[in-house]
């Protein structure tokens, strides 16, 4: 998929709205899991200091802002170890950060393409402990909100590696160009579409 066919179907796609009920903390229940007395999920959920409430949550495909030219000078020269391919650059260009489905309350998805100052060498990243050898040609460029995955660049060889933290040894090479990686970006979102 080319980067102004991602921009065409994102933009393509209606917001999607839902409602659930959703168990709102009082100030006794909050201040119990603050102070760390409280900190058995179960035992929250039990807890009567708490009311439902029925919320509409919306859901909807956001693209980050394009970087500029200066911009993006700014980031190679940040991460001089760690050139950018010319068709990463690219796609910065004209988005920057990439998130399908994201929750239009938190402008983040369940998972997604990091904008790009919050990429890091791996060997620098959250995920670094994971690594026996830091992976010091690699490039962290996702997140995920808890932190099961991670997307790496590899840097020498411009592979794509989707690590999972608990088969860290077998990552599986999703795209060898932006391309590639865009297809298979928007592949493994389509499972994650909020149903209305």
């Amino acid at each position: 998929m080319q980067v102004t066919e991602l921009l065409r179907l994102a933009q393509s796609q209606p917001e999607i709205r839902q409602q659930r009920i959703v168990k709102v903390w009082g100030p006794k229940l909050r201040a119990e899991v603050e102070s760390g007395r409280l900190s058995i999920l179960s035992e929250i959920a039990a807890h009567p200091d708490q009311t439902e409430e029925l919320r509409t949550f919306r859901y909807s495909h956001l693209l980050g802002p394009p970087l500029t030219r200066d911009q993006l000078a700014a980031l190679q020269a940040r991460l001089s170890g760690h050139p950018l391919p010319t068709d990463l650059s690219d796609l910065l260009l004209h988005a920057d950060g990439i998130h399908l489905w994201a929750d239009l309350d938190f402008g983040r998805a369940y998972w997604g393409i990091a904008p790009s100052s919050e990429w890091q060498p791996a060997a620098e990243s959250e995920w670094a402990g994971f690594f026996e050898d830091l992976q010091r040609g690699s490039l962290a460029i996702s997140y995920h909100q808890n932190g099961d995955y991670c997307l790496l660049l590899d840097n020498v060889t411009s592979e794509y590696r989707w690590y999972d933290h608990e088969i860290i040894d077998e990552p599986t090479v999703v795209a060898r160009s932006v391309t590639e990686l865009l297809d298979w970006l928007w592949a493994e979102m389509r499972d994650s579409e909020p149903r209305p």
